[in-house]
C-alpha cells in the first residue's frame, strides 16, 4: 500500500514521539525472593505465532536480525548526538486466506525499565533502503497490506537513549475489544524473569523509588462466586492477589486497572470486578482504595475473566501516571512457553523480494499537479528530522505530567536552530507552483516553533513559571495544528493524489 498523504504522516509521527516516555530514567530491579524464571525466548530467528482475538492462527512474525546501533542514515540528516537507533529486520507471514493490514504502530521496544518505545522513522540512505526496504513498503507509510499466503520482509527502526537496554520487541496491534488486547513478544533478551511471590522494585520517570509489587499465585479457576452467577460457556474467572508498597515520597493510588494478565498467545486481559459472594469479598478485599501514603502497603485482589483454555504467561503492571501503553513492567511469570512455532521444514513461504520492496502503484498526476507527490514524499522526513532529534522536548511539552521547566535551555536553542536550518532549506526548494503555498506554510510553522523554543529557553533561564507554561502551551498547540489550514486544504482539493 502506498502512502500518499505526506502531512498526515508527519503529524502521526509527531504525536508518536510526543507520547514516547523519557528513556533510561526509571529503574526496575528484582528483590531476591523466589528463584527467577529461566529465560525461554523467543530468540532471533524464531517464528512467533500470531492469533486473532479468538485465538485463530493468522500468521507468524520473526525478528530475523537486530543491528544495534544503526547508523545508515541519509547524509543530509543531522544525526542527534544523544540518541541511539536500532534496526530490526522483520518477516511477517500471512497464513490466512484473506489480506491482512499491519499499521506502523504495531511494533514496540520494551526496555529493561518497562518503558515502551514505538517505531521511529529517521531517513535512511538510498543504499540502505535498496538493501533493506522499509517494512511498511514505503518510508512514511502508515500501514501495509500483506496478501494471503505470502510473507513480506523489511526493516523497522527504534529511537532509544544511548544507555537504554532492550528487554523485548513486541507486537501490539490495535483491537476493538473491551477486556482484551494483544501484546505478542517477538524477541526476549531479558537475562532473568521474576516469578510469583517475588518482590519487584519499580522507580518512577525521575529514577526515584516508586513502588514494590508482589504478585502471588492466582486462584485459578475461581469457583467461589455469587449464588446467582453462572460463568458463561468457554470462560473462567481468575483471582490474582497482589501487594503494592509505596516506596516513594508521594501518595500512590493503587488501582486494579494497573494490572493485566497475558496468556501464551499474547492476549492481554484487563481486570474485571468479579461476581464473588459477600463472604469471599470480606475475606479477600479488592485492591482499590484510598491512596497509599509513603511506606504503606496494601494487599488486595484483582479479578479477571479469561478464556477457559487460556494459559497465563505473565502478570504485567502499569504504574500510575501514564497511559496503559507507556509502561510494560512484568512482575511475575509462571514459565509458560510463549507462542513460538517451529520453523517450516518443507515448502516454506519465502519472502518475495518483489513484494517486500512494494512496487508503487502508478498514480496519475492530476493536470497541474505534476511533481507534487514526489515533493510531498521528500518533504515529510526532512520537516520531521529535527523533531526526531529532540524527543525529550516533546515528552515534557506534550504529555500530561510533563515539566517543560525541567528542559535544558541549551537543548531548546539547539533545536530551534535546527528547525530554522531545515525551514530555510525547504524554502529554497524547487517546489511545484501549485504546492508553493503549502510549502511556505510548512516553512512558517517550523519558524514559529523555533521562536517558541527560544522563548521557552529564555523563560527557563529567567525562572518565570508563567512564561514557561505559556511558551510550552504555544509549542504544544503548534504541534497539534501542524498541517492544518487553507494552504493544505487547497492543495489536497486540487491534487487528490496527496490527500488519499
Amino acid at each position: 500500500m502506498r502512502a500518499r498523504a505526506f502531512l498526515p504522516a508527519v503529524l502521526l509521527l509527531a504525536v508518536g514521539v510526543g507520547l514516547t516516555p523519557a528513556s533510561g530514567l526509571a529503574a526496575q530491579t528484582v528483590v531476591p525472593g523466589a528463584p527467577p524464571v529461566a529465560p525461554s525466548g523467543p530468540d532471533l530467528g524464531t517464528p512467533v505465532g500470531v492469533v486473532a482475538g479468538d485465538t485463530t492462527p493468522i500468521g507468524t512474525i520473526t525478528v530475523v536480525a537486530l543491528e544495534d546501533p544503526f547508523a545508515g542514515f541519509a547524509e543530509w540528516w543531522p544525526l542527534p548526538p544523544d540518541r541511539r537507533f536500532v534496526l530490526a529486520e522483520i518477516t511477517y507471514e500471512n497464513t490466512t486466506a484473506v489480506p491482512q493490514t499491519i499499521a506502523n504502530d504495531t511494533f514496540w521496544v520494551v526496555d529493561a525499565q518497562g518503558f515502551t518505545h514505538p517505531q521511529s522513522f529517521p531517513p535512511r540512505n538510498d543504499a540502505e533502503l535498496a538493501n533493506r526496504p522499509d517494512f511498511l513498503g514505503v518510508a512514511g507509510s502508515t500501514e501495509r497490506t500483506v496478501d494471503p499466503g505470502t510473507a513480506v520482509s523489511g526493516a523497522i527502526v527504534f529511537d532509544l537513549a544511548p544507555a537504554t537496554a532492550i528487554a523485548q520487541i513486541v507486537s501490539r496491534p490495535t483491537l476493538d475489544y473491551v477486556l482484551t488486547d494483544l501484546s505478542v513478544t517477538l524477541l526476549d533478551l531479558r537475562p532473568t524473569r521474576p516469578g510469583y511471590a517475588e518482590s519487584v522494585a519499580i522507580a518512577g520517570p525521575d529514577g526515584a523509588p516508586l513502588a514494590a509489587v508482589v504478585a502471588f499465585p492466582p486462584v485459578d479457576p475461581l469457583l467461589d462466586i455469587g449464588p446467582f452467577v453462572t460463568p458463561e460457556p468457554g470462560v473462567r474467572y481468575v483471582a490474582l492477589t497482589v501487594s503494592v508498597t509505596n516506596t516513594g515520597t508521594q501518595p500512590l493510588p493503587p488501582e486494579s486497572s494497573d494490572f493485566r494478565l497475558i496468556d501464551r498467545h499474547g492476549i492481554a486481559y484487563r481486570n474485571l470486578t468479579l461476581p464473588t459472594s459477600e463472604e469471599y469479598r470480606a475475606a479477600a478485599p479488592d485492591l482499590r482504595g484510598a491512596d497509599l501514603a509513603p511506606g504503606e502497603t496494601r494487599t488486595g485482589e484483582v479479578g479477571f475473566r479469561l478464556a477457559a483454555d487460556a494459559e497465563i504467561a505473565a502478570v504485567v503492571y502499569t504504574p500510575p501516571g501514564g497511559p496503559l501503553e507507556s509502561r510494560f513492567v512484568v512482575v511475575a511469570e509462571p514459565g509458560v512457553v510463549p507462542n513460538a512455532v517451529p520453523a517450516p521444514t518443507s515448502n516454506p513461504v519465502a519472502p518475495d523480494p518483489a513484494v517486500a520492496a512494494v512496487t508503487p502503484d502508478p498514480v496519475a498526476d492530476t493536470p497541474g499537479c505534476e511533481g507534487v507527490l514526489a515533493w510531498g514524499e521528500a518533504l515529510a522526513p526532512r520537516a520531521f528530522a529535527p523533531i526526531v532529534a529532540y524527543t525529550e522536548v516533546l515528552t515534557q511539552i506534550g504529555n500530561p505530567g510533563g515539566d517543560p521547566g525541567a528542559l535544558d535551555p541549551a537543548r531548546l536553542r539547539q533545536a530551534a536552530a535546527e528547525l530554522r536550518a531545515v525551514a530555510d532549506d525547504l524554502a529554497d526548494d524547487d517546489v511545484p507552483a501549485i504546492a508553493r503555498a503549502a510549502n511556505d506554510a510548512v516553512v512558517g510553522s517550523l519558524h514559529q516553533q523555533a521562536e517558541t523554543f527560544d522563548a521557552l529557553a529564555a523563560a527557563i533561564d529567567a525562572g518565570d513559571r508563567v512564561a514557561i507554561d505559556a511558551a510550552a502551551a504555544t509549542a504544544a498547540g503548534l504541534f497539534d495544528t501542524f498541517g492544518e489550514g487553507d494552504a493544505y486544504n487547497a492543495l489536497g482539493a486540487a491534487c487528490p493524489e496527496v490527500g488519499g
